[in-house]
């Protein structure tokens, strides 16, 4: 097989970049699931959210470390293709592919948002537009879809912490104690379905091959943008849990209400509701192409399926993934458990990738040694360590609270992708 590091022309900077690493991990997870969070662990959601963040940072050295070291477009199939067997390379891949459900939980909120604004409008229609105008977006290429990103993301960032400054003041203290009113258990879930939407900032490494500089960039991108995030979402998820009036499990729009005024919270919900899902969209169908790509053209898919049109866009890749997206929204399925079956694979594949991470320092430890962003071998393998553990943790807490037939559904799915890979593994090799 001929998994090697292909490279793409290079278009994109870390103005593209960073902005879609930011746009990945702020906005769609807080804004979907930060009244679920509420909802599942009372103030304990602001413990949740802090113990997340730790999570998803360490996930992410390994991978920030991988992409400095290796950069390759559609990394998530090709790092464990290289690094481990072919076959554990379609896995990753396959496993990616299922996490674009998590697009019929941004269509949803878009259609909500707008439906309860112009009530004409029918919130699943709205959905399924808002998808098929991004599915198009990216149509007309990385470029014309990555400077929109930047616009979207600087406006989802100013109503994030427009309604943290307007809230904070209006905390009440006394609502942080007890901290963890329904028990550890709460907590714990809670924080397990956050982990998949802050991690988000890893899947940039999907697109390094397209980097300008990305041993540079694919580190800045990952760890900056997931820090910056996690600050912010830690005072969000403050005020939803801490400023009283609210309901129980609040939504975003319903907090703003109460802290901005409603000409304010119209704004906000302008940019978060609307504005903020078709951003999240958007990178989602920008990076989630890029593997199919690889697969392709290593023969485990008909090399046909990889053709480009004349923006240099995959076509039926962006199409299969607005598909997928679009399946949850029609079948009605709950947002939460859309997030949780996107968590499963999410948390599959960066066991993998980081494992790449190990695997990559061992095997060739001179290229390592001058990567910008080599860490000590013993302090890489301890940190890898760590975050396999917490993946296997996630995974456990979100088979757990999932539907037992949406956990045979996601069974069943990596099944499809064992037995495809069992049966092209000799044309792919």
């Amino acid at each position: 097989m001929t998994s090697g590091e292909r490279v793409t022309d290079r278009r994109i900077g870390l103005p593209i970049a960073f902005p879609i690493a930011l746009k990945q991990v702020i906005g769609g997870g807080v804004i979907v699931l930060t009244g679920t969070a509420v909802g599942l662990t009372g103030t304990g959601a602001v413990l949740a959210y802090g113990i997340a963040c730790v999570v998803v940072l360490l996930v992410s050295l390994p991978y920030a470390v991988l992409g400095a070291a290796r950069p390759m477009s559609g990394a998530l199939y090709q790092w464990p293709a290289r690094f481990i067997h072919p076959m554990a390379g379609f896995m990753g891949f396959w496993v990616v592919l299922g996490t674009h459900v998590a697009l019929s939980a941004y269509a949803s909120t878009f259609g909500a948002t707008l439906h309860a604004g112009l009530p004409v409008i029918p919130a699943g229609a709205a959905g399924l537009g808002a998808l098929a105008l991004v599915v198009g977006l990216n149509l007309l290429g990385t470029e014309m879809s990555g400077r929109a990103n930047i616009v979207i993301v600087l406006l989802v960032a100013a109503s994030l912490a427009a309604l943290a400054i307007a809230g904070i003041p209006k905390i009440d203290p006394h609502r942080l104690l007890p901290l963890l009113p329904h028990g550890w258990s709460g907590m714990l879930a809670a924080a397990a379905l956050l982990t998949f939407p802050l991690s988000g900032a890893t899947l940039v490494s999907e697109l390094a091959g397209e980097m300008r500089r990305p041993a540079r960039d694919v580190p800045v991108a990952i760890l900056g943008a997931t820090a910056l995030a996690a600050a912010l979402y830690v005072a969000v998820a403050l005020v939803a849990a801490c400023v009283p009036g609210l309901p129980s499990e609040p939504s975003l729009n319903v907090v703003a209400r109460r802290v901005m005024g409603s000409p304010c919270a119209a704004a906000f919900a302008l940019g978060t509701g609307i504005v903020s899902m078709i951003g999240i969209m958007n990178t989602h169908l920008l990076w989630g192409s890029r593997s199919m790509l690889m697969v392709c053209r290593d023969g485990w898919f008909p090399p046909g399926l990889a053709q480009l049109n004349r923006r240099g866009a995959p076509i039926f890749p962006l199409c299969l993934l607005g598909a997928i997206g679009a399946v949850p929204l029609l079948t009605r399925l709950d947002v939460a458990d859309v997030i949780r079956i996107g968590g499963l694979g999410a948390s599959v594949s960066a066991v993998l990738s980081i494992a790449c991470s190990v695997l990559n320092a061992r095997a060739d430890p001179v290229a390592y040694a001058a990567s910008p962003l080599a860490i000590p071998r013993p302090a890489l393998l301890v940190v890898s360590g760590t975050a396999i553990a917490s993946q296997f943790a996630t995974m456990t807490l979100l088979l757990r609270t999932l539907p037992a037939r949406l956990a045979l559904s996601w069974i069943g799915w990596v099944a499809i992708g064992i037995i495809i890979a069992l049966c092209r593994k000799t044309g792919a090799e």
